[in-house]
């Protein structure tokens, strides 16, 4: 949770409507814009022998406002791409000992979206060498770079689960199914902060075309659960609409392929 508010209303959000009540063992508070809290985090699943089955990361923020965070890096960036990716690193070692232990096979799911299809990147930035530092800079954040930042993070998403991916498996593929998926358009407090024109036409297409939270809920627990049978069908890929889908251009490409090694 990055808010302690959405810690608070995260029992009444689940158990309505009323055939989805049921009970919560325990959250946890976490600030995703600081990454001492992150450290926190997972010292604390150390100490209490957490014992995780699957892990589903699907916090987000979104806005179109440049805002540094106590670390110093853009949030967008820090929120949607660093924290995931921190988080998923701390966790990994206790998650391939569970699954060993146990002898099954776990679930990492990474929530990325179907925007990051449209992302498009100059050739200055596409090759720097500090791409990350780049891009959280006071200079770069500009008004019309900031409009694409959400889907830039989901980019990332992606080259993260690909990445990491690729780092597990050289031979031996390990008792970790990772994966990233996309909910889809649902209704969400992501788009809160919207005003003036954006939000009146973000209404209109809430209307015309979103999931209630609960069906893009589906697409997560099928990443996570889907194909206990086969779970390898799902490793490492890109799902959206219940299934394996193709991940953009610019991942495929070389250049994609170096972007990714450096972010």
């Amino acid at each position: 949770m990055r808010k302690l508010w959405t810690v608070v209303a995260a029992p009444s959000m689940i158990s309505e409507p009323p055939q989805w009540r049921t009970s919560i063992e325990e959250m946890w508070i976490i600030d995703l814009a600081d990454f001492s809290s992150v450290r926190k985090f997972a010292d604390k699943f150390e100490r209490d022998g957490g014992c995780p089955g699957i892990l589903v990361e699907n916090a987000a923020i979104g806005s179109f406002k440049y805002e540094a965070t106590k670390d110093n890096w853009d949030i967008f960036l820090q929120v949607n791409h660093l924290y995931t990716s921190l988080l998923a690193l701390f966790l990994l070692p206790f998650m391939i000992k569970t699954a060993e232990k146990h002898s099954t096979t776990l679930r990492l799911v990474v929530v990325s979206n179907k925007l990051h299809n449209v992302v498009k990147m100059d050739k200055k930035t596409s090759v720097d060498p500090h791409i990350l530092e780049t891009l959280e800079s006071a200079e770069y954040c500009t008004d019309k770079n900031m409009e694409e930042r959400y889907q830039l993070t989901k980019l990332f998403n992606v080259f993260f689960v690909r990445a990491l991916n690729a780092r597990l498996s050289p031979s031996t593929p390990p008792p970790l199914i990772i994966n990233a998926v996309n909910p889809g358009y649902c209704y969400s407090d992501l788009r809160r902060e919207y005003s003036g024109m954006r939000a009146v036409i973000d209404w209109f297409l809430e209307k015309a075309l979103a999931f209630s939270a609960e069906m893009g809920s589906r697409r997560l627990i099928w990443a996570a659960l889907a194909h206990q049978d086969r779970p390898d069908k799902l490793r490492g890929e890109y799902l959206s609409s219940f299934e394996v889908r193709e991940v953009s251009d610019l991942v495929l490409s070389p250049e994609g392929v170096k972007i990714q090694d450096r972010s």
